[in-house]
């Protein structure tokens, strides 16, 4: 059986804010990281769950930031694009912008090679990209 884990599942898991909810989600992970079920999450979900800490929660940047690298860390969900989700981390980690614009600096420094071209007017967003 695959599921296809959505964000208040995640938001369950690391807040434990409603118990009986939680509860289900563990019962599902454990399975999960017992090859009983195949689990599977996307980046549209990864990027929710940073804004729903960010906008609703009003966590810090490296709340968010440790908590999206514990949801690629487990290793029995399998999200598409992970090694350009990693990288978005990073960079958000490391430069004073938004999540969304680091998965697009990270998704054009996997696809383009040596030959980094972004279209953007956004100036932070070049001056990132000819330092990494």
């Amino acid at each position: 059986m695959i599921y296809y884990v959505d964000t208040n599942y995640f938001l369950r898991f690391f807040l434990d804010d409603n118990q009986k909810q939680t509860e289900v989600v563990r019962e599902l992970f454990e399975k999960g990281s017992q090859d009983e079920v195949d689990l599977r999450s996307s980046i549209v979900v990864f990027l929710e769950v940073y804004w729903v800490l960010k906008s609703f929660y009003s966590f810090p940047k490296s709340q968010i930031t440790e908590l999206l690298g514990a949801m690629l860390k487990m290793d029995f969900i399998k999200f598409d694009d992970e090694k350009i989700m990693l990288q978005a981390i990073k960079l958000f980690s490391d430069n004073n912008l938004n999540l969304e614009d680091c998965f697009h600096l990270a998704y054009v420094l996997e696809n383009n090679g040596e030959d980094k071209k972004l279209a953007t007017f956004d100036k932070r967003l070049k001056k990132v990209l000819d330092f990494v």
